[in-house]
């Protein structure tokens, strides 16, 4: 915050007759006066490059409520049911809020302490939010069955409603078809099948090439249509009305046509089907069918590797920084295609063990909530956001420390996921490969070099919804360079005005360790009472 003197730590408490409004130094804001019973806060966050999960976001606290304390124990109050809002807020040289403050945490207090004997109104705790972990990327119920689809084969029952996006099993204008998706039968008739599920949802497709891998035959530009999703209209009614499910779907009227696909006016939402009557054969119910989505693409909104993450994080059981979140992902326009076929895969494991590994993001958790940090190089070559000069506008704190140099000495990426053949059809690679003679090398960042200081093996990656070449070449590139990131870092102390966030790209001269306007990325900082203290991981080396 421009013009801050120095911050102030309030806490604004919602419990038993509350709230109630703390701080560390007397303040008032909005006409508020805050109680300064607060201690000061040991805050610190930190950007970690190479996670496997965001980090918990919680914060430590320290308030003295005095006599207050007893007298709502008495009242039969319970302090974990107290809710918190913690914040630094900007004050001017006299002490006057320049701002409602900076969220640092908000949620629950947790791991609760009071009642000690020589301090008994003091109350101590964590504050941060419980996410669920565990958030299925298709409905549990969600499923074939004869419950909602009668005439549905053997082979289909218990199969989830698959979730497409992008165009699997595409390569592209001119090249091979290979087998995408699996299509599942929905309805038959005696023993011949009506309608095959291409996907649980609405898609933009209007066409998928659909292949026999029995008959090993292919069909072209079959059209696709919607069904109402039974299974979430009617699920409730069903359940109610008991009895033979056909018999009570023809006796409220809405007859046959519910069974052999037709569509149904008003349909809420709706699956993704095609019909046997438009194949150039006549397969059986026990044939394997697979869709190649040339035509269209699955999800409409998912069309690129941050339309999929910024997806995915909506709908896991994190608390999620939409805004960070919306900005992060426009950067990440990796075209990808792919599909959730496991009813057991949770949004949180797909994040963690199928996306991050493809893409050049690292997730951090803030006080709104998880949001990505983009590494790749558009986004760490971009113009600096600040400028720093040792013994001018900070002070240098310690001495210069460097990570040793173990990544990879070269990348491999598969891709094409090819659904019948359950492998990938192609590689590209990025730095130097045994027995390959050639080396692909980003040009910036000083990337030209990692091929040569990499002192491991070669990492493989399995890039599920990697479509094509070219992006499984990008994917190389930005994952031999993100790996290959040993940081030399130093930390520096800034005024109370000079604000940076985790992530930022800033330049920092600084002579007595040879750095002049050095590249630098913001990945650690803390306020220690009276200024700012960054740790900054420099980005280049030439």
């Amino acid at each position: 915050m421009t013009g801050a003197a120095s911050w102030v730590w309030t806490l604004v408490l919602d419990w038993h007759g509350g709230p109630f409004y703390l701080s560390d130094r007397p303040i008032t804001v909005a006409g508020v006066a805050y109680d300064p019973v607060l201690d000061f806060v040991a805050f610190e966050e930190r950007l970690d490059l190479l996670p496997d999960a965001p980090g918990e976001q919680s914060v430590g606290v320290r308030f003295d409520l005095g006599q207050r304390l007893r007298e709502l124990l008495a009242l039969g109050a319970d302090p974990r049911t107290a809710t918190g809002v913690l914040r630094l807020v900007p004050v001017d040289l006299a002490g006057a809020p320049l701002a409602e403050g900076r969220l640092v945490a908000v949620g629950g207090l947790r791991q609760v302490v009071w009642g000690a004997l020589d301090a008994p109104g003091v109350v101590e705790a964590s504050i941060g939010r419980e996410d669920q972990e565990e958030t299925p990327i298709l409905a549990p119920s969600a499923v074939i069955d004869r419950a909602i689809w009668p005439t549905a084969p053997e082979v289909s029952l218990g199969v989830p409603y698959p979730l497409v996006f992008g165009q699997p099993g595409w390569t592209g204008v001119g090249g091979a078809l290979r087998s995408g998706t699996r299509i599942w039968w929905l309805t038959s008739s005696g023993t011949t099948p009506i309608l095959g599920l291409v996907a649980g949802h609405p898609v933009t497709a209007t066409t998928v090439d659909v292949y026999d891998a029995t008959a090993d035959v292919w069909t072209a530009v079959v059209p696709v249509s919607s069904v109402a999703d039974l299974a979430r209209e009617w699920r409730e009614w069903i359940a109610s009305y008991g009895g033979d499910t056909r018999a009570a779907f023809e006796a409220a009227g809405i007859g046959q046509e519910v069974f052999f696909g037709v569509d149904l006016d008003g349909a809420i939402g709706g699956l993704s089907v095609i019909r046997r009557s438009d194949l150039s054969h006549s397969p059986g119910l026990d044939h394997e069918l697979y869709a190649t989505w040339g035509a269209g693409r699955g999800l409409p909104e998912v069309r690129t590797g941050g339309d999929l993450l910024a997806w995915l994080l909506s709908r896991s059981g994190w608390t999620v920084d939409q805004g960070r979140t919306v900005a992060a992902c426009r950067a990440l326009s990796h075209e990808v295609a792919g599909a959730v076929e496991d009813g057991d895969t949770t949004v949180e494991q797909y994040v963690q063990d199928v996306v991050l590994p493809v893409l050049p993001v690292t997730l951090a958790r803030g006080p709104a909530g998880v949001y990505p940090v983009v590494l790749s190089a558009e986004t760490l070559d971009a113009d600096p956001s600040f400028a720093l000069v040792a013994g001018e506008n900070c002070e240098a704190i310690g001495a210069v420390g460097a990570e040793d140099m173990t990544g990879p000495r070269g990348v491999r990426v598969s891709y094409g996921w090819d659904g019948r053949a359950r492998e990938y059809q192609g590689q590209a690679q990025a730095g130097t490969l045994p027995g390959s003679g050639s080396v692909v090398r980003s040009t910036t960042l000083g990337s030209r070099q990692l091929a040569t200081r990499g002192a491991g093996g070669i990492e493989d990656i399995e890039g599920v919804f990697v479509r094509d070449f070219q992006t499984a070449s990008r994917v190389a590139v930005e994952q031999l360079r993100r790996l290959n990131f040993a940081p030399v870092q130093r930390s520096y102390a800034a005024p109370a005005d000079r604000v940076l966030e985790l992530g930022d790209v800033g330049t920092v001269t600084d002579a007595p360790v040879g750095w002049s306007a050095r590249r630098v990325l913001v990945v650690g900082r803390e306020w220690d009472g009276a200024r700012w203290l960054y740790r900054l991981a420099a980005l280049s080396t030439v």
